[in-house]
C-alpha cells in the first residue's frame, strides 16, 4: 500500500473529493478488492486551495457560461476531449456532443479540475438583516445564564467590522409558560416580557407593535441584553459583577466560614435578604439560583420553538433573509406539545407531588418518538423558512438527545451536550456556529426585483444547499453517510443552470449538431442528489461505491462533485465543481498498491456508527427513530460484528492473495515471511 501523507491535509485544504484508492477495481465484487471498501469522503463547503487545483470563473452578471451537457447536465471539465476548430466538446460521462464558444474551451475549465463559479444576483440598495433568537431555559441556573450572556456578547461584538449585516437580537425563555421580551425597550431602563400560554395565542399585532427584536449598532452596545438577562435571570454584565481589585480580601477562616454559612441559613429561614442575594432582581420570572437545584422544571419547548419560528418569519417592513435560533437547555422537554415524559398519566389521586416530580424527567420511549416526529415537522418547518436551528445542553440529567437531534437536522444543525456552561468552550462553539455556518437564502422579495432576469416569480429556486455527486454508468452508490437527505424526485435542472442549457442548445442548433432535452434515464443512472441545510465547512460526507455486473472493462471511471449554495450575503450563487478520473486497475494487485489507508478506516468507521444507530438494514434517507436500551445495545453489537466480520475478510482476503503472489513479489517487498509489509 501507498501511504498518503498529505492526504488528510489536502482534504481539509478544499481539494475536493478524496478516494480510498488512486486506482478503480478491476472488476465487481469485493474479491476484486480484497474486501476493502472503495469510495470517497468529500467536504463540499470547505474553503478553496491555495494549489493550482482550483480556478474562480466570475460570471457575466446572472448567466451561467454554456459548460452544461445537453445529455447529461455535467460540467464542462479537464477531462473531456475537445474539438477546438469545431468549437465542440465530447462529455467523457455520456459521450455527448456539445458545442460552446472559444473562450471556454481555453479557460481554466479545461486546464484545472476545479472551477467554482459566482454567479452575481440582483443586489440589494438596503443592508442584510439577520435576526438571531436566544431561546432560554428558565430553569438554568445563573452561572449558565451569565456565562451564555457573556458569550453572546463576545462572539456578536467580533461582528462589528461586518457593516453588510445588520443584526437583530431577541429573547425567549420558556418554562411551563412563554415569556418573549420586549428587549427593544430595555435602552430606556424598561424590561418587560409578553406571557404566552401557546404560540396560537402570537397576534400579528403583537409582532408588529411590540418592540421583541433589538437591533444591534456598529458598536454592539448589549446593554439591552444584559438589561433582560437580569430581569429574567438576575445577571449582571461582567464588569458590573467583578469586585474591586484594589481591595484586599482577607481569607476566611473555617470556623469564621462556618459561622457564616449558619448565619445565611438562618437569615433565608426568617425571609431575610442575604449579601449573596441582595443584587438579584425582585422581577425574575424564574427561580434562577447560582447552582442546578434538586427540583426538576417544567420545560415548554415545543411551543418556545414554535414562537420563536413565528418571531424569526414575522413579516414587519423589513423581513430578515435568514435567521437564528440558539436554544439552551438543562433538561428534557417534559410538558406541552413534543413532551417526553408522561407525567398526564400521574394525578393527583393515583401518585404524590413527589412522585410525580421525581418522574417529570424520566423520559418514556413511546413519547419520545412522538417528539421525534414532532420536532422533525417543526424543524423542516424552520428550514423551509431559512431558520437554522442549534442547540446547547447542560446539565447530568436526561435531555432526550434525540428529540434535540430531529429538530435541528433538517437545518443541519449541531446538539451540543454539556455538564456546565463553561464561558470558554460555549464561546469558541457559538463563534463557530455564528461566523463559519450560515444558512443560504435569497431575499424575500428577489424575484420581484428589476433587472433578475433568471428570478421570475415562478421559477423554483434551491432550498438551502444542493450537492451532486454524478458517476459513471457502470458503478453505483451503495452508501451515503453524512448530513443531510438524498433528493428522489427531482433531478431537474435548477434555476441557475437553464441559462446554460438554452445557451448551449442554441450554440448546438447554429452548428446543426443534434440536440435533445437531458436523457431522464442517463440521469438517473449517474446522479445523487442530497440537500444540505446549512454551509459547514466540516461537512463530511463518506460516500461507498459498488462495480456494477455489466461493467465492460472500461479504462478510466469519472467522478464529478457538484456544491451549490448562495453566499452569506445572498448576492451571489455559488456552483463548485471537482472532477476527477481514475484509472481501471489491471487486477488487484495493482489495486492495492494505491489504496490510500488513512481514508479507508474512515469509510468503515462511519459506516459502523451509521449502523450502530439505524441498524444494518437502514437506507439513506431513514428517519431518526428512538430504541430503547436493549434495542441500542442490541444495533451496537450487530455493528461490532459487521465490522469485526469485515476486519476478518479483509484479513483472509489478503492471506490469500499473499500467498499466491508471494513468489512473484517477495523480490518487490510486498510480501515477506509470511506478512504483509505496507
Amino acid at each position: 500500500m501507498n501511504t498518503t501523507e498529505s492526504s488528510f491535509t489536502r482534504y481539509r485544504a478544499g481539494n475536493g473529493p478524496i478516494f480510498s484508492a488512486s486506482k478503480t477495481p478491476p472488476g465487481p465484487g469485493l474479491e476484486q478488492s480484497c474486501e476493502l471498501p472503495f469510495g470517497f469522503l468529500w467536504t463540499p463547503f470547505n474553503p478553496l486551495s491555495d494549489d493550482n487545483d482550483w480556478s474562480v470563473y466570475q460570471c457575466n452578471g446572472t448567466a451561467l457560461p454554456p459548460v452544461m451537457c445537453l445529455t447529461c447536465c455535467a460540467y464542462l471539465n479537464i477531462y473531456a476531449e475537445l474539438k477546438v476548430d469545431e468549437n465542440v466538446w465530447i462529455c467523457p460521462l455520456c459521450q455527448g456532443r456539445n458545442v460552446t464558444t472559444p473562450e471556454m474551451l481555453r479557460s481554466p475549465m479545461t486546464q484545472v479540475p476545479g472551477i467554482e463559479y459566482r454567479q452575481t444576483l440582483a443586489e440589494s440598495d438596503e443592508r442584510d438583516s439577520l435576526t438571531i433568537l436566544l431561546v432560554m431555559d428558565q430553569n438554568l441556573p445563573r452561572l449558565d445564564a451569565h456565562a451564555i450572556g457573556t458569550a453572546v456578547q463576545q462572539v456578536l461584538g467580533t461582528s462589528s467590522t461586518n457593516h453588510t449585516t445588520s443584526l437583530q437580537l431577541g429573547v425567549i425563555t420558556f418554562g411551563k409558560m412563554l415569556h418573549i421580551y420586549q428587549i427593544g425597550n430595555a435602552s430606556q431602563g424598561l424590561v418587560s416580557a409578553d406571557v404566552f400560554a401557546k404560540h396560537e395565542q402570537i397576534t400579528d399585532a403583537h409582532l408588529s407593535r411590540q418592540n421583541y427584536l433589538v437591533s444591534l449598532d456598529h458598536d454592539h452596545e448589549f446593554d439591552c441584553l444584559w438589561r433582560t438577562l437580569f430581569a429574567a435571570y438576575g445577571v449582571s454584565a461582567p464588569d458590573e459583577t467583578q469586585s474591586d481589585e484594589s481591595v484586599p480580601v482577607a481569607r476566611l477562616s473555617r470556623l469564621e466560614q462556618l459561622k457564616q454559612n449558619k448565619e445565611e441559613r438562618i437569615r433565608k429561614e426568617l425571609g431575610e435578604t442575604t449579601q449573596a442575594n441582595r443584587h438579584q432582581s425582585p422581577w425574575t420570572s424564574s427561580p434562577a439560583t447560582d447552582k442546578p437545584t434538586k427540583k426538576r422544571g417544567t420545560r415548554n419547548v415545543g411551543e418556545a420553538m414554535q414562537a420563536a419560528i413565528e418571531l424569526a418569519t414575522a413579516d414587519p417592513d423589513k423581513p430578515a433573509r435568514t435567521a437564528r435560533i440558539f436554544l439552551f437547555t438543562n433538561g428534557c422537554p417534559n410538558y406541552g406539545d413534543g413532551s417526553v415524559v408522561d407525567v398526564d398519566s400521574f394525578t393527583a389521586e393515583s401518585a404524590s407531588a413527589f412522585q410525580i416530580q421525581n418522574k417529570i424527567d424520566v423520559v418514556n420511549p413511546a413519547k419520545l418518538a412522538q417528539a421525534i416526529d414532532y420536532f422533525s415537522l417543526v424543524g423542516k418547518a424552520s428550514s423551509e423558512a431559512g431558520v437554522a436551528v442549534d442547540v446547547f445542553c447542560s446539565g447530568a440529567t436526561e435531555v432526550a438527545l434525540a428529540s434535540y437531534q430531529a429538530l435541528v437536522e433538517p437545518s443541519s444543525g449541531y446538539v451540543l451536550p454539556s455538564l456546565v456552561f463553561e464561558a470558554d468552550s460555549l464561546i469558541k462553539n457559538l463563534h463557530y456556529l455564528f461566523h463559519e455556518t450560515f444558512v443560504p437564502g435569497l431575499h424575500f422579495n428577489m424575484p420581484d426585483t428589476p433587472g433578475s432576469s433568471m428570478l421570475v416569480a415562478d421559477e423554483q429556486w434551491i432550498d438551502g444547499c444542493i450537492l451532486d455527486i454524478r458517476v459513471p454508468s457502470f458503478f453505483t452508490v451503495t452508501h451515503v453517510v453524512g448530513p443531510g437527505e438524498l433528493v428522489e424526485d427531482s433531478k431537474r435542472m435548477l434555476a441557475g443552470e437553464r441559462s446554460s442549457f438554452a445557451l448551449g442548445a442554441s450554440l448546438a442548433a447554429a452548428k446543426k449538431v443534434k440536440i435533445s432535452l437531458p436523457i431522464a434515464d442517463i440521469v438517473d443512472a449517474t446522479l445523487i442528489r442530497i440537500h444540505v441545510g446549512r454551509v459547514d465547512p466540516i461537512s463530511t460526507f463518506s460516500v461507498m461505491l459498488q462495480m456494477n455486473e455489466f461493467f465492460q472493462h472500461e479504462s478510466h471511471a469519472l467522478f464529478q462533485c457538484i456544491a451549490r449554495y448562495i453566499n452569506r450575503q445572498g448576492n451571489v450563487l455559488v456552483t463548485k465543481t471537482f472532477t476527477r478520473r481514475l484509472a481501471t486497475a489491471n487486477d488487484v494487485v495493482e489495486f492495492l498498491d494505491g489504496v490510500d489507508e488513512e481514508v479507508v478506516p474512515v469509510l468503515l468507521g462511519k459506516e459502523a456508527v451509521y449502523r450502530a444507530n439505524f441498524g444494518r438494514d437502514a437506507t439513506n434517507n431513514t428517519l431518526l427513530e428512538t430504541f430503547d436500551q436493549a434495542t441500542l445495545e442490541a444495533l451496537a453489537y450487530d455493528a461490532q460484528q459487521d465490522i469485526d466480520a469485515t476486519i476478518q475478510k479483509i484479513s483472509v482476503a489478503y492471506r490469500l492473495l499473499g500467498l499466491q503472489q508471494g513468489t512473484a513479489r517477495r523480490g518487490r517487498g510486498w510480501y515477506k515471511s509470511g506478512r504483509l509489509v505496507t
